[in-house]
């Protein structure tokens, strides 16, 4: 879907692993956020999976063995007159020796950062540049993993989530010996277009869900995870002349302005006809008592499946992976009972169609449309027609 991918390529633009100024990078929790957006990620494609049969994916562990899936983009770029290179069935990582690119790094490099990662996350400490050490946390895991400046040891823990797209990139030309460029998944904007992008997160995010099990991180306390007298009674999906509890998803077209990367003069909009799933607006609604004063609470609402690939309940510590956040609000509650709905649009997760395909150009340039420049900071999103 281009507005996941769009989605993708837009959180990494307001969350960079490196700029001149270290503030732009620095940004609150950064490291943490990388790991929950590609935990999402996972969990959204693992869900899909179940939904078609199919068990979920399977992470790629073990850096030297072949990759049985092919992958053929069947896509040109336009800037550069060029297809972008397949991967045929069964090739491996190969250790890169490309200057054009400022790449030079085997997969004993690899290895040898992934044993230093591993050794922070069983230990529960991390060593800094100067031979200090500190407490090992998500946010420091995040900005180790990909890893950003913000790394406390780029020398010891390396940069294996970022080189690990350069090997799967770079497999049908290491030495660069064709004088080929890179595959589809060394690019944020079509990243995730490649199969393999999920096995290689799916590592990723083992990764880090090894550390938040690990008896070093401290589990949330009873007050700090309860909300004493309030109950909530019943919780209900509406759809306009659907069943209760049922979501409608269909495909439809749609025609997104594509003048903004073509290379040629402006003369207008060149629209580009494309299809995509969607869903029908629905509601939640949520009965709530509160015995207590009125207050102000936090609704988080996921979704999960409720049974795995082998039509098994799950237990919690697997299930919990699967959670998919669908929306999160503050929602004042008065004493008694309380009915509380929330139409589906108006989700704090998703951004609306227009937005996730609008023209950046427009609001960086406008200043009479300062309500967007707020994006300019955050204003990304799951696409709401997913």
């Amino acid at each position: 879907d281009m507005g996941i991918n769009l989605h993708h390529w837009h959180w990494h633009l307001v969350y960079p692993f490196t700029a001149p100024q270290r503030s732009i990078v620095a940004k609150d929790r950064r490291g943490g956020l990388f790991f929950y957006m590609h935990q999402q990620l996972i969990a959204r494609y693992n869900c899909e999976r179940l939904n078609n049969s199919l068990k979920r994916v399977k992470k790629f562990s073990n850096w030297r063995e072949p990759i049985p899936e092919a992958y053929f983009p069947k896509l040109d770029s336009l800037t550069s007159s060029r297809g972008w290179p397949p991967r045929q069935a069964n090739m491996s990582w190969q250790d890169l020796n490309r200057p054009v690119d400022g790449l030079n790094i085997t997969i004993n490099d690899m290895e040898r950062w992934r044993r230093n990662v591993e050794e922070a996350i069983a230990t529960g400490r991390v060593t800094r540049e100067d031979g200090t050490t500190a407490d090992l946390d998500i946010d420091t895991l995040g900005n180790m993993l990909e890893a950003s400046i913000l790394s406390p040891n780029r020398e010891l823990y390396g940069s294996i989530h970022n080189n690990g797209h350069s090997f799967s990139a770079y497999m049908h030309d290491p030495t660069h010996r064709y004088l080929e460029s890179f595959g589809v998944i060394a690019d944020e904007a079509t990243t995730m277009r490649d199969p393999f992008f999920f096995r290689w997160h799916a590592w990723i995010d083992d990764t880090c869900q090894r550390h938040k099990e690990s008896p070093y991180v401290r589990p949330y306390t009873r007050s700090e995870l309860e909300n004493p007298g309030v109950q909530v009674t019943s919780v209900s999906v509406e759809t306009p002349g659907g069943q209760p509890n049922t979501l409608s998803t269909f495909w439809m077209s749609s025609d997104v302005d594509l003048s903004r990367g073509l290379d040629f003069s402006d003369r207008g909009p060149v629209y580009a006809r494309f299809t995509h799933l969607n869903n029908r607006p629905f509601r939640y609604v949520i009965n709530v008592n509160n015995t207590g004063s009125a207050r102000r609470t936090t609704v988080r609402i996921f979704i999960a499946p409720k049974y795995d690939e082998r039509n098994l309940v799950w237990s919690l510590a697997d299930q919990r992976k699967m959670f998919i956040e669908m929306d999160r609000f503050v929602q004042p509650l008065n004493a008694g009972q309380n009915t509380i709905t929330r139409m589906s649009t108006q989700s704090s997760v998703t951004i609306p169609f227009e937005q996730t395909f609008r023209d950046l150009s427009v609001q960086g340039n406008d200043p009479r449309r300062t309500s967007l420049a707020e994006f300019n900071f955050c204003g990304c999103g799951w696409p709401h027609h997913m």
